[in-house]
């Protein structure tokens, strides 16, 4: 019996080599959504993104991994998001030592998700320099499997340095964070877009609230409009707006100041009951006026490269003002880090001494 189109096309698509013992197509799937969710508006995640999604027709055909020149990836990006094709070089349109900058600085989240996943491997973009004029830059997208690192007797963390001097840099992981039940509806436990029916529920219920207030002074206003002495019920009202209004800006802070902030810690009234930590974190597009890109209810922690204890995100304080810190729960004041939620990384902020070392 002869096969149809479409059953090749399956075979073709679904494939699972045992050379990788993974599926490849799957794997570049995760990291289009990853480049989706992570790179938001931006020109280098949305040319990585054609260059996946053209590495895969290359696999989907049995051919190798191409290699493709900025003129190419110029001509994929007009093809898809519009506009004219620029009369300068490709180089100059797609810095090269730019894409290796936004592509290393997240390498770290790269690799937990793909881990999330439970796809062995992880996306690695090599960069070919031509060198000179007429040998254009290649990039080239591929998978390699992971290999499993060790492992201390336990089986559970790897083994610390002997030495913590030796080692002051911490990653952070990132899990989903629970919301509270009269937010569970909108925010849920998975990313979203913020122009999707759930963006515009999170955006219009913080709106609502803050015209009810605004609705609240508006009858006082006219209730105070004539001339009359005030009694001890107009003070007990306009106190009890006045706490409302504070209460309100108060616990909504981490909303309010997410689009500038891009992460902000939930307090407890944004959080469920059973999660002690977690925080608020947008990808924006910030070439668009209206507000979009994901959000995300998630919790970031660490394990402390001195002793061990959980790092968990907490703010700077008056030592670290208008700053995200990672601070240890077994020493909070001295075991403080700092938080790069791009990177998912973070260095000691105060120097380690060595409370073990001899004294002169």
């Amino acid at each position: 019996m002869e096969r149809t189109a479409w059953e090749d096309a399956l075979d073709v698509n679904s494939p699972k080599p045992p050379e990788t013992g993974f599926d490849r197509i799957e794997a570049i799937q995760v990291l289009r959504d990853w480049l989706d969710r992570e790179g938001g508006n931006h020109r280098i995640p949305q040319v990585i993104d054609l260059l996946a999604e053209h590495t895969a027709k290359a696999w989907a055909n049995g051919q190798p991994a191409p290699n493709v020149e900025p003129d190419t990836l110029r001509q994929f990006h007009a093809d898809v998001h519009g506009g004219r094709v620029p009369e300068f070089p490709a180089s100059k349109w797609l810095s090269s030592s730019a894409v290796q900058t936004w592509w290393d600085a997240r390498r770290e989240s790269r690799e937990q998700t793909f881990h999330a996943a439970g796809i062995p491997a992880i996306p690695t973009l090599t960069l070919t320099r031509g060198g000179g004029r007429g040998n254009p830059t290649l990039y080239r997208l591929e998978l390699v499997p992971t290999v499993p690192a060790e492992l201390t007797a336990d089986g559970d963390q790897p083994a610390l340095l002997a030495d913590p001097a030796q080692s002051m840099a911490i990653r952070y992981q990132m899990e989903s964070a629970k919301a509270p039940w009269w937010l569970q509806l909108i925010i849920g436990d998975k990313p979203f877009r913020m122009r999707s029916v759930r963006g515009y529920g999170l955006v219009g219920l913080v709106a609502l609230e803050a015209l009810v207030l605004l609705a609240g002074w508006g009858l006082l206003l006219l209730i105070f409009r004539g001339a009359r002495p005030i009694q001890i019920n107009d003070v007990a009202l306009i106190l009890t707006f006045l706490a409302m209004t504070w209460t309100w800006w108060h616990f909504m802070q981490p909303l309010i100041r997410l689009p500038i902030d891009r992460v902000t810690i939930a307090n407890d009234l944004l959080l469920g009951w059973s999660q002690l930590h977690g925080q608020f974190r947008l990808t924006r597009d910030t070439k668009s006026k209206v507000a979009g890109g994901w959000f995300q209810c998630v919790r970031h922690w660490g394990t402390c490269p001195l002793c061990a204890g959980e790092v968990e995100i907490a703010a700077g304080g008056q030592a670290f003002p208008g700053r995200l810190v990672g601070r240890c729960g077994d020493s909070p004041l001295e075991h403080v880090f700092s938080f790069d939620p791009v990177g998912r990384s973070g260095f000691a902020l105060y120097p380690y001494v060595n409370t073990n070392a001899s004294q002169l």
